[in-house]
């Protein structure tokens, strides 16, 4: 289709959408999340695929999907947090100043993957737009990531937000847990890094599912 396409930039998101997004299912493991909760060998081939794509994508390609639509843009978060491209950190910052507050659950953890100091400022400044306007998509999370960075920063910018009647009991109607968040946001960091993810062992080991269950797509994830 791309080749009957004369605009040039339409032709690049075409390009990039076929060959990022849609390529193996990978944006519904993005949306839903389901990638936490993947099989160890289903795991592994997903990881490597995302390391890959994330080394070979140029800085322009994960530009562009990140202006298109929701799965698009958590695509091109997931490239940037496998792959800790510091080059396309300004466009973390960019995204956390706009107007436009849908698809936003994936800005945190891949902050918490970049791990600087200019991160931890993006995460305050979506905050503090993100609170007072009541997004639903996210808030916590971007939370949960600065917490991991003051963590790992020994720094307090959390602190503006989890004050008692601040701005998160505020927006959630009850206090922020800490550990939850940072229990939360641990688990993304394990799937970035090639780590493995608690949350399936935590489902089996709690009597969720039965030892030996090889699916992920059951309820009450959907």
């Amino acid at each position: 289709m791309e080749l009957l396409t004369p605009d040039p930039q339409r032709a690049l998101e075409l390009r990039v959408t076929r060959r990022y997004v849609k390529a193996h299912g990978r944006y519904r493991y993005v949306l839903s999340g389901a990638a936490l909760l993947l099989p160890l060998p289903r795991l592994r081939l997903f990881q490597r695929r995302l390391r890959r794509d994330a080394r070979r994508a140029t800085a322009r390609e994960v530009e562009t999907l990140l202006r298109l639509g929701r799965r698009e843009q958590g695509v091109g978060l997931w490239l940037i947090a496998a792959g800790r491209r510091v080059d396309l950190r300004n466009c973390l910052a960019e995204m956390a100043a706009e107007h436009e507050h849908h698809g936003m659950a994936d800005l945190g953890p891949t902050a918490a993957c970049l791990g600087g100091d200019q991160d931890a400022a993006t995460l305050v400044r979506y905050l503090r737009v993100a609170l007072p306007r009541g997004d639903e998509e996210g808030p916590r999370m971007a939370l949960a990531a600065l917490l991991h960075l003051d963590d790992r920063l020994d720094a307090h910018h959390a602190q503006e937000f989890l004050a008692a009647d601040g701005p998160w009991e505020r927006y959630a109607g009850h206090a922020a847990d800490p550990d939850d968040l940072r229990r939360s946001i641990a688990e993304y960091l394990d799937l970035f890094s090639g780590g493995r993810p608690a949350s399936r062992a935590e489902l089996i080991r709690d009597g969720t599912y039965p030892p030996g269950w090889r699916g992920w797509h059951l309820p009450p994830f959907f």
